[in-house]
């Protein structure tokens, strides 16, 4: 008897031509590996269109092409999963932004960087005029 590759014909409803997969699968009698085939046969055309269907509409930017560096594109695609944003998501190692929510991390990030900047430049002329000493190199 030789042993086919093919999954097994549809049953119980459940088949490519079937998109009702929610419903329970009950093998029949056979291999744990026939049961994985008519499983993925099943789920294949929903996972297609389900990437198909997000990287049609959205650009996405992931950590090594992200402008914020690898760390803090990472964790802001953390933070946005964790707060259920579709503009984020984990694929495997690859951590992905939508292009709008990359803009505003930027923007986020770039807004305190410059605030924090600013406050030490002050610090440091505000130190210098205390001490009496002419800082050189410090906007005034």
């Amino acid at each position: 008897m030789s042993k086919s590759n093919k999954a097994p014909a549809a049953r119980n409803g459940m088949g490519p031509n079937n998109s009702s997969c929610a419903s329970t699968i009950t093998p029949a009698p056979g291999t744990v590996q026939d049961a994985l085939a008519a499983l993925a046969k099943c789920l294949a055309p929903l996972v297609a269109a389900e990437l198909q269907g997000a990287s049609a509409n959205v650009s996405w930017i992931d950590q090594t092409h992200s402008q914020l560096g690898a760390r803090k594109h990472i964790n802001a695609v953390r933070a946005l999963v964790a707060k259920g944003s579709p503009d984020a998501r984990i694929v495997c190692r690859r951590h992905l932004l939508t292009a709008a929510a990359h803009e505003a991390e930027l923007l986020r990030v770039g807004t305190r960087a410059v605030e924090r900047a600013a406050d030490a430049e002050d610090s440091d002329a505000d130190l210098g005029d205390e001490l009496g000493l002419r800082l050189v190199g410090v906007k005034r």
